[in-house]
């Protein structure tokens, strides 16, 4: 049955439904809970949250410890710690464009929300693909919604100084275009074993 009850207990309630209101409500709620965020959206919430979590509280560490402008050797003129803050996209592109950046990931979350629901592939890595994209998406966001500029700090001196949230960003994508392929070349293994078995 529904919440599992035998017919004992189902006679109960019908001839005690006061007695077993609670219960049923809270097992209700435990189901509903389990059904939206059990499994595969669990992952995917958990990887937005830490995503989020951990780009935030990096950008939180350097704006305490340092200068803005500061850049901090970790290996010479190889590997640096640089505060700035980015008024452009990912690696500086797009400058002082505010609004299209606020808009811009407005929309690629609602996108990445909808492709993931509408999808039939929810199993495997995907979710943790998707949460990487979101949660990246979002802690940039939350960094120009505050300043209306994304605080950047790694710098690796032959390339535009970035952040864990664009590392989430690129790393969600690449992972995504990974698992796309992946399942295409399994469709197509089976496209190919079912013509062969008719």
């Amino acid at each position: 049955m529904l919440y599992g009850y035998n017919k004992q207990i189902r006679k109960e309630v019908i001839s005690s439904p006061g007695r077993y209101n609670f219960l049923l409500l809270e097992n209700m709620e435990k189901e509903i809970f389990l059904k939206i965020y059990g499994g595969q959206e669990l992952a995917l919430l958990i990887t937005v949250l830490l995503t989020i979590l951990t780009d935030q509280l990096s950008k939180f560490l350097i704006q305490r410890a340092m200068e803005l402008g500061q850049s901090i050797p970790v290996i010479d003129n190889i590997f640096h710690i640089t505060y700035i803050l980015n008024p452009g996209a990912a690696f500086g592109i797009l400058a002082n464009r505010t609004v299209f950046f606020i808009i811009a990931t407005v929309l690629v979350v609602l996108g990445v929300i909808i492709f993931y629901f509408r999808s039939g592939q929810k199993k495997g890595m995907l979710p943790v693909a998707l949460g990487l994209l979101l949660g990246g998406a979002a802690g940039n966001l939350i960094d120009r919604l505050r300043y209306a500029k994304v605080v950047d700090f790694i710098d690796f001196r032959v390339w535009p100084v970035f952040n864990l949230a664009d590392t989430a960003i690129v790393c969600g994508a690449g992972l995504l275009v990974l698992i796309l392929w992946f399942s295409e070349k399994e469709k197509s293994r089976d496209r190919v074993d079912s013509d062969a078995n008719g």
